[in-house]
């Protein structure tokens, strides 16, 4: 997913990619939605839960019905910080990820697999 975004933020048609296929966004007649020159990307392995007490949350959840992934999103809005906080996290199921391994749906689940 970190490489989708990366691609999404210097490629205009990846990013329309981007938005409507993982953000679930509608994008007809938007020129633009981040400022890309005021995100930073960072990786993170874990995080302390306790950093963001206080913090208004808002949480997205994408349920998966057949072949699709679920997924789940954390924006955090600390007090006083203009920064907002985004953790992202898709699942697949293990018996659905060996089918699409082996299907042509073009997707890198494998490689994605490996990279966690």
């Amino acid at each position: 997913m970190h490489e989708l975004l990366e691609s999404a933020l210097i490629n205009p048609k990846a990013k329309i990619d981007f938005l409507t296929k993982h953000c679930n966004l509608p994008m007809a007649d938007i020129e633009a939605i981040f400022d890309y020159d005021v995100i930073k990307v960072v990786e993170q392995k874990s995080f302390d839960i306790e950093e963001f007490r206080g913090a208004y949350c808002v949480v997205g959840v994408d349920l998966s019905k057949t072949i699709d992934l679920t997924a789940v999103a954390i924006l955090f809005v600390k007090p006083f910080d203009p920064t907002l906080y985004v953790f992202c996290q898709g699942f697949l199921g293990e018996e659905q990820m060996k089918n699409l391994i082996h299907s042509d749906k073009g997707a890198a689940y494998k490689i994605w697999e490996e990279k966690g």
